[in-house]
């Protein structure tokens, strides 16, 4: 056996090591963040009900949701053969709609919508576009 090519068996072991154990820490991270999220905002909307008044306690929720949801990005794996893989996890989502009220308690709406991340993490960018069609009906 070459001794060149057991040691690159061997590095590339390692960094196959380092790779996964980076990916479980940041998936670790992303886990302990949500349970730190649910529990905090449990007790925030705990805490506004108790006290009555007026209902703050939605606006952290929202705000730190958008905080979680930018951590799962990256707790995932952007470049997949299986999926879309769109190289970040900042999107761009434009959204075109166009809707008409049929009755008291019927809509529907046909949309538009485009995901990509325009071309900021670089070259690669598929994107997707999305026709839609909803029907709304007001319970």
């Amino acid at each position: 056996m070459n001794t060149r090519t057991a040691m690159t068996d061997a590095e590339a072991e390692a960094a196959l090591e380092t790779r996964a154990r980076r990916r479980v820490g940041i998936k670790m991270g992303f886990y302990i963040h949500a349970l730190v999220f649910v529990l905090v905002n449990l007790g925030l909307f705990a805490l506004n009900s108790s006290l009555g008044g007026t209902r703050w306690s939605h606006f952290p929720l929202w705000g730190w949701g958008l905080g979680l949801a930018i951590h799962d990005g990256s707790a995932g794996k952007f470049y997949r053969t299986d999926k879309i893989a769109f190289g970040s996890r900042v999107l761009f989502e434009p959204e075109l709609g166009i809707g008409a009220q049929v009755s008291r308690r019927v809509s529907v709406e046909a949309s538009w919508v485009h995901m990509s991340h325009a071309q900021l993490e670089g070259r690669e960018n598929p994107g997707i576009d999305n026709l839609g069609f909803r029907l709304n009906l007001k319970l």
